[in-house]
């Protein structure tokens, strides 16, 4: 078996487009210490815009949880260090 490379994640893009004469689609727009890189995965026909929309909303908040802040980010979420008294 070959071996997997491994690449890491510093950004992460997520949208779904919705042509009318297609079926939907989610567009992962990827960066990585490599470089961008954009991929396209077709949805579930059976399933209709506001439900994906909504699973997408769902996979977000959830990363949103997972993923530790970056070195950038301040862990309180205050943006700029500054009290807003």
């Amino acid at each position: 078996m070959s071996e997997i490379k491994a690449r890491i994640l510093t950004g992460l893009r997520m949208n779904f487009i919705h042509p009318e004469d297609l079926g939907s689609a989610l567009i992962l727009d990827l960066e990585t210490d490599e470089g961008e890189e954009r991929y396209v995965l077709p949805c579930n026909p059976a399933l209709s815009t506001e439900e994906i929309e909504a699973i997408g909303d769902e996979i977000m908040a959830s990363l949103d949880k997972l993923i530790a802040p970056s070195d950038d980010e301040d862990l309180d979420g205050d943006e700029g260090g500054e009290d807003k008294a």
